[in-house]
């Protein structure tokens, strides 16, 4: 006997196959047995290019996939997550392959799903290795069941969403500070009228009483805090108007020596050391100079009553780095201007509210809380951006792009 597989050809095409199963009698007959494969190899091809177009999805999707056992093992992953996190990633736990971790994450949504025995979607965030910020991520894990019902394997599916939870922030951040404006301008109209009137008595009070005495020293207060509410006054007005003055080109280094002409002698004075990097081919951006030199100064101010309030050793100095230079974020071109102080930093839990109207790390009377958000309003009518990175205990970092293409 012998087995001789074959193909069987009908119209140029291969109909199936059959396999041969060839006999000699005791007759010195030959008897032939073949069976047709024709089902079983159409149903075969069907299934190749059923996975081969359900492999084509999966690898050309920007999504993350991959494949877990109920210890956690990554038993499978897509070429999305193999170019993000490495060609290795087959039997490593997921907690430390996604997260650095020597642990499942906390509330591990693999784990309950393994134990619910359903599908389950959440956000989890990520910090960075700088320590600087935290990478979101949207995760929806779908449970495969073994024939008991019971769950075999997941599916994690998962999608960086830092960047559109940076926009929705924003867009956040600036119907924010629409609402504030308006009640900023309402606000400030009311106060300005009767507060200039407790300026003008306690001046009748001071001028009549030549000499010097209690009176003259309650005068005296109740003009330097009149005029202190009449600044607040004047910052409200200057947040909430839209100003429409006309801009020009600007020097970034022109502006910065206009800013240092006001503050140099308080740097001086606190024994800051100011280390500036500004190349002399840096373009030249368009602006209103009051403006961006308000913004400037604001960030400078911060900075010196950050570092003044940081207790430094000898070897140690308090520092403000000023550096530009050109970047390019997502196709766009922008003159970035960072501005850094090795100060006491901001805590994790306040860096998300430090550009909020009237919210301030500073001790009681000694802030407004209204400069970084006048800035923030006064960089985005420049059409740029601005942010913040710090660590705590380390340093503050605020970085502002001004965009270099359709300035207007």
């Amino acid at each position: 006997p012998g087995h001789f597989p074959s193909a069987f050809y009908k119209d140029n095409r291969i109909q199936g196959w059959r396999d041969y199963f060839v006999y000699k009698l005791p007759s010195n007959e030959i008897v032939t047995v073949y069976s047709d494969e024709t089902d079983r190899i159409v149903a075969e091809k069907a299934l190749r290019e059923s996975e081969e177009k359900l492999a084509g999805i999966i690898n050309s999707t920007n999504d993350h996939m991959v494949m877990l056992d109920e210890e956690l093992n990554i038993l499978w992953a897509n070429h999305t997550s193999k170019n993000a996190f490495g060609d290795d990633l087959e039997n490593k736990k997921c907690y430390e392959a996604f997260a650095g971790l020597h642990q499942p994450c906390d509330g591990c949504v693999a784990e309950k799903c393994f134990r619910e025995g359903h599908m389950q979607e959440r956000e989890i965030n990520l910090k960075k290795e700088n320590g600087l910020r935290y990478d979101f991520w949207e995760t929806t894990n779908a449970v495969s069941l073994n024939q008991k019902g019971l769950p075999k394997t997941i599916v994690t599916i998962f999608r960086d969403i830092t960047q559109r939870k940076a926009l929705a922030a924003e867009a956040m951040r600036a119907g924010h500070l629409a609402s504030i404006g308006e009640l900023a301008a309402g606000v400030a109209h009311e106060i300005n009228n009767p507060i200039n009137s407790v300026i003008n008595l306690a001046q009748l009070i001071l001028n009549e009483n030549k000499k010097k005495g209690e009176q003259n020293d309650i005068a005296l207060r109740m003009i330097n805090e009149g005029s202190r509410i009449a600044d607040i006054v004047s910052s409200l007005l200057s947040f909430a108007k839209d100003k429409k003055g006309s801009k020009m080109e600007l020097n970034i280094k022109d502006v910065l020596a206009e800013t240092f002409a006001l503050t140099e002698a308080q740097i001086v004075k606190s024994g800051i050391i100011l280390d500036v990097d500004l190349p002399s081919d840096l373009p030249m951006i368009f602006g209103h100079m009051q403006q961006i030199q308000q913004v400037f100064l604001n960030l400078i101010n911060n900075a010196r009553f950050a570092l003044n309030h940081k207790s430094f050793t000898k070897e140690s100095l308090k520092t403000i780095k000023i550096k530009g230079c050109v970047e390019k974020v997502m196709k766009h071109t922008y003159l970035r201007i960072v501005f850094e102080d090795n100060g006491p930093g901001i805590p994790d839990r306040l860096i998300d509210r430090v550009m909020d109207p009237f919210f301030t790390t500073k001790p009681g009377g000694q802030g407004t809380g209204l400069g970084l958000s006048i800035s923030h309003g006064i960089i985005s009518g420049h059409k740029g951006k601005m942010k913040i990175e710090s660590l705590e205990g380390e340093f503050t970092r605020v970085i502002i792009d001004f965009p270099m293409e359709g300035r207007s």
